[in-house]
């Protein structure tokens, strides 16, 4: 006999009253997974009736249960069904897994001691205006993360290593509103605001709704697609600190194979897919970040679930890239107001990422110098001593901005190109051996404790710019060592004249580019800047 419930039909908002009672009256207990608004289901089969679930690890005969641990059939009159789920964080088996020239959603991401996961999407800071990569928590932050650790390219389960970081830890959450974190993008490479693969972007963003079909690209899986099944709060458990492991109730939604039954034995969730953006194909909006799955080997038992994307992005303080960001940026480049900047004023005037511009004979680079597929380095030549031909366009180039502990690399700087600089016709002095005083850059008169200082202020400006592995830099350390570019001078430059001191009244007017050019290690830099000193 059917229960006249069964037939009644509920508004949303009865729906979502009674799921927060229930997730208030049952999250307590140990095998308790979630609670969420969605369909009823009759074996392998799915009605078309929505009714409020309760999920828990696993579903046992109702005459082995007693009436006090026994689920009701209806919380206020609507319909109460058990859902049996058990869900674990994705955390890294055919997908994009590789180095990927051009960083864009659904390739491998990680840390150096984490797994592997899925890099969500490129977004842009909300205040700085500069990019960054979303993914989870549990992917580029986890147990032992901390701010400015290095994220990699491909995860360190896909052979990525230290060489390979691409961004630096900045912000996270783990809590009632997702699994989110967020990762500022290094020069190390070029981006596209696409999903690889489809190559889709993405029009906005908006919450789930129930039924309808989303696709993602995901590090393991590639692009898959599901059906929005149910949306309410779902638990899972997570390493918070290293050895300690803490249940999180996260409020998103869960996702099924499109077919009933999966009979086909589709797999829309597997370890590494962690990061990967639910969207939907027909308006190109996102929707959801995905960070769990199941644990069953049941192809009937596939599902997975997504934390709701306005609500990361708007904790996160970011928005999703688009194209208009990259225009502004080739625009920005083209008036020359690229480099590292860390003054976040939103209205600042200025390159979108910390890319180098790259020296041109005369006036500003015609062409975006980031982010860009092909290196767009012009044939040499110019007032610039002349270099071994290259091929035109260059293949792509090494990290401006590498600290020393990285593997090692082809040293293309200036200070191994061109090792002497000359002084006067017919004179050269080789600057790694120069004694002191020889240099012609280093002033005759300075005090110890005003050098001192310019160090001091010249060491902080690189961490600040080049993140914390700068804490090792010694004065005598060769700059190629640290900075792997064709033309560190260019980076030295653009790191000094973001620091007020450097560009204060002092060096008004002075500081260039073209001051670093002959420094081969970093006490020539000093030398330097003492001698435009005012």
């Amino acid at each position: 006999m059917t229960d006249k419930s069964d037939k009644k039909k509920f508004t949303r908002k009865q729906l979502d009253a009674a799921m927060r009672k229930v997730y208030a009256s049952y999250r307590h207990r140990s095998n308790f997974t979630g609670a969420d608004v969605g369909y009823r289901w009759n074996g392998d089969e799915r009605t078309d009736q929505q009714v409020v679930r309760v999920h828990v690890d696993s579903k046992l005969p109702i005459a082995e249960l007693s009436d006090a641990v026994a689920f009701p059939k209806e919380i206020d009159g609507i319909p109460l069904d058990v859902i049996e789920g058990p869900y674990k964080a994705n955390k890294g088996t055919g997908g994009p897994k590789g180095r990927a020239p051009v960083l864009m959603g659904g390739v491998s991401v990680g840390r150096l001691d984490n797994s592997a996961g899925t890099l969500g999407a490129i977004v842009i800071d909300e205040e700085t205006r500069r990019p960054g990569i979303l993914s989870n928590w549990h992917v580029l932050a986890g147990p032992r993360g901390k701010r400015g650790d290095a994220v990699i390219q491909p995860g360190a389960w896909d052979g990525g290593a230290r060489q390979d970081a691409i961004a630096h830890l900045s912000r996270w959450m783990l809590d009632l509103d997702g699994d989110a974190a967020v990762a500022d993008l290094n020069a190390a490479r070029s981006w596209l605001p696409v999903q690889i693969g489809s190559y889709d972007t993405f029009d906005g963003h908006r919450e789930s709704r129930l039924n309808e079909v989303l696709v993602k690209h995901g590090r393991s899986t590639s692009r898959t697609s599901a059906r929005v099944d149910g949306e309410g709060i779902y638990r899972v458990f997570y390493e918070v600190q290293p050895g300690q492991i803490e249940a999180r109730d996260i409020q998103g939604f869960k996702l099924v194979p499109e077919a009933p039954g999966n009979y086909d034995d589709i797999e829309i969730s597997e370890g590494g897919d962690s990061g990967s953006l639910w969207y939907s194909a027909t308006d190109k909006h996102a929707v959801g970040l995905h960070f769990a799955g199941e644990t069953s080997s049941d192809p009937s038992a596939e599902r997975a679930i997504a934390c709701n994307l306005p609500r990361v992005l708007s904790r996160m303080g970011v928005r999703l890239a688009t194209y208009d960001d990259v225009v502004e940026m080739a625009e920005a480049a083209a008036r020359g107001q690229g480099g590292f900047h860390t003054d976040p004023a939103p209205s600042a005037r200025r390159e979108l990422t910390p890319a180098p511009d790259w020296p041109w004979p005369v006036g500003p680079m015609p062409l975006p110098d980031w982010p860009w597929p092909v290196n767009p380095l012009p044939p040499h030549g110019g007032p610039y001593p002349p270099f071994p031909p290259y091929p035109w366009p260059l293949p792509p180039i090494p990290a401006p901005w590498w600290p020393r502990g990285g593997a090692p690399m082809p040293r293309r700087g200036w200070a191994r190109m061109r090792e002497t600089f000359e002084t006067g016709p017919g004179r050269a002095i080789d600057r790694r051996t120069a004694p002191v005083g020889r240099g012609v850059m280093r002033p005759d008169k300075f005090s110890p404790q005003l050098y001192q200082d310019t160090w001091e202020r010249l060491k902080d400006t690189m961490i600040s710019q080049g993140g914390p592995e700068f804490n090792d830099l010694r004065k005598g350390d060769e700059v190629a060592d640290w900075i792997h570019s064709p033309y560190p001078h260019n980076e030295i430059f653009k790191a000094v004249s973001t620091s007020r001191y450097f560009k204060g009244k002092l060096y008004e007017n002075d500081l260039a580019a073209r001051n670093f050019m002959d420094c081969v290690i970093f006490d020539h830099v000093v030398e330097e800047l003492l001698a435009i000193r005012r």
